[in-house]
C-alpha cells in the first residue's frame, strides 16, 4: 500500500483547483507552505475509503504573507476573521494564514509553528499538515487517519466546535461524518 503522503501527493497532482490555490498561496506569501484542513484530512480518509473527497476549500499555513496582497484575476480578495487573506471564485475559496495569526499564537499565546497548529485542532485527524516543499506530512493525525479512528485531540476547542458546529458536534457525531470508529 503507498504511503499517506504519495497517495495525497498523487491526489493533488491531478487536482486543477489545488494547483490553482497553490499558485495563488505561492503569490502572495513567502517561507514554507503547507496544506492543512479538509483538503488534506478528508481527502486522505475518502480516499482510504475507496471514494474521492472533492475539495472546495484550501486552507494553506504559510511562514509570512505579504504585506500587501495583490489581486487575483476572477477571484474576489477577502479577510478571515483574524484578517489572513482569502480568496474566492465561484465555488473554490481558499485561505493563506500566516503563523503568527493561528488561533493557538493569538489566542493561547503558541510559538508561532506548525506545531502550535497541530496542537490547536479540536479532532486528531485533522492533527496533519502536508509540507508542500517537501511533501511530507507532519502531525499525529496520520496514524488515526490510516487506521480509520478519531480522537479527540484538544479539548480546549470543544466549546468553539458547538459554537460553530451545533451542541451535536462531539466526538461520536465527528466519527459518524466521516465514517471513522471513535476512541474515547
Amino acid at each position: 500500500m503507498p504511503s499517506l503522503e504519495s497517495r495525497l501527493a498523487q491526489i493533488l497532482e491531478k487536482d486543477k483547483n489545488f494547483k490553482l490555490a497553490l499558485n495563488i498561496a505561492r503569490k502572495v506569501s513567502s517561507g514554507k507552505i503547507w496544506l492543512v484542513g479538509g483538503a488534506v484530512y478528508k481527502t486522505l480518509i475518502a480516499d482510504l475509503q475507496g471514494s474521492t473527497h472533492t475539495v472546495k476549500d484550501y486552507d494553506f499555513i504559510v511562514e509570512r504573507v505579504a504585506k500587501s496582497t495583490p489581486k487575483i484575476r476572477g477571484f474576489q480578495s477577502l479577510k478571515t476573521s483574524f484578517g489572513s487573506p482569502r480568496f474566492k471564485s465561484g465555488g473554490l475559496s481558499l485561505d493563506v494564514v500566516p503563523l503568527g495569526n493561528i488561533i493557538a499564537v493569538k489566542e493561547w499565546g503558541y510559538k508561532p509553528s506548525i506545531q502550535s497548529y497541530l496542537k490547536q485542532v479540536p479532532l486528531s485527524v485533522q492533527s496533519v499538515a502536508y509540507h508542500i516543499d517537501s511533501g511530507r506530512l507532519h502531525g499525529a493525525g496520520a496514524k488515526d487517519i490510516k487506521e480509520g479512528t478519531i480522537r479527540i485531540h484538544n479539548k480546549k476547542w470543544q466549546p468553539e466546535c458547538v459554537i460553530r458546529f451545533g451542541e451535536k458536534y462531539d466526538l461520536d457525531f465527528a466519527a459518524k461524518k466521516l465514517n471513522l470508529k471513535p476512541v474515547k
